[in-house]
């Protein structure tokens, strides 16, 4: 098992669905189907969540060698017009 793969793709999926909750909130607060503080602490949790997540999946390669070889064989990657 290669744990850094595991955790690339983990990543993507976290850093897809923290920016999805990004775009949803303040749609959902204009709606009012959610309150403003409902919204902030979506917002809040959700920003937190694509800064922490977003680097792995876009920039594995800032985590070392190893990190940028399991990303190569992660699903959720785009794939460079190099590989």
């Amino acid at each position: 098992m290669n744990w850094r793969r595991h955790w690339v793709n983990l990543a993507s999926i976290l850093a897809v669905l923290s920016l999805a909750l990004c775009l949803a909130a303040p749609i959902l607060c204009f709606a009012h189907a959610i309150d403003k503080r409902t919204y902030i602490i979506c917002l809040d949790f959700a920003t937190l969540a694509w800064f922490l997540s977003a680097p792995f999946w876009l920039t594995p390669g800032l985590f070392g060698k190893k990190f940028e070889e399991a990303a190569a064989k992660a699903w959720l990657r785009v794939k460079s017009a190099s590989n």
